[in-house]
């Protein structure tokens, strides 16, 4: 299709098994919620790429890649052409779950730190409600609920080591983000025309 750089195939009736079809959904539902993205499971990576988004592409220093999602991310102009999707005519597909779960996995690490957001936020969370649970345990030794002796010292001392060691796991988680935003080597800008060069 002319003015467009990635045209791509959307099944508009997968002719897959029950199986195929649910994991399929699922994936795509926790890759957009880990993501940000906003992915059409009906597309696969069947479709027609000008040269130079071929060119941009083999550009990109990243090791571990996600082909689709990586093309959609590179911002040129993309539409969809609905196709008939028919079963395999010989063999078998060469991907088994555990290639699939395998697969699904690298795409998603390899395109979002969202995973690593969250730990960040859970480890924060613990460590504030360790904080209240530490505070809650010293209040109730002065007021006489605990009568075991050396309780609240021992659960004050577990509570705040486990959430300092979560806080400064965060701390780290963060910076560990901003380090895996920098190595995947993406560019930060790409030229669509040049005109008068």
């Amino acid at each position: 299709m002319e003015g467009y750089d990635i045209v791509s195939a959307r099944r508009v009736h997968r002719d897959d098994t029950f199986l195929k079809r649910m994991s399929s959904a699922v994936f795509h539902r926790v890759y957009d919620f880990l993501s940000g993205f906003s992915t059409d499971k009906a597309v696969a990576e069947f479709g027609v790429y000008s040269k130079r988004i071929v060119k941009v592409y083999c550009s990109i220093p990243e090791y571990s890649r996600s082909f689709v999602e990586l093309i959609h991310t590179l911002g040129f102009r993309k539409t969809g052409i609905d196709v008939m999707h028919d079963h395999r005519l010989e063999g078998k597909s060469s991907y088994n779950l555990s290639r699939l779960l395998r697969l699904s996995f690298n795409a998603i690490i390899s395109n979002s730190n969202r995973p690593l957001q969250l730990a960040v936020t859970l480890g924060f969370i613990m460590s504030l409600f360790s904080f209240l649970m530490a505070v809650y345990n010293i209040f109730a030794k002065f007021a006489g609920w605990n009568e075991v002796a050396g309780y609240t010292t021992t659960v004050f001392s577990i509570w705040f080591v486990g959430g300092l060691l979560l806080f400064m796991m965060g701390i780290l988680g963060l910076y560990i983000g901003k380090i895996f935003d920098q190595v995947k080597g993406r560019p930060v800008f790409i030229v669509q025309d040049t005109l008068n060069i």
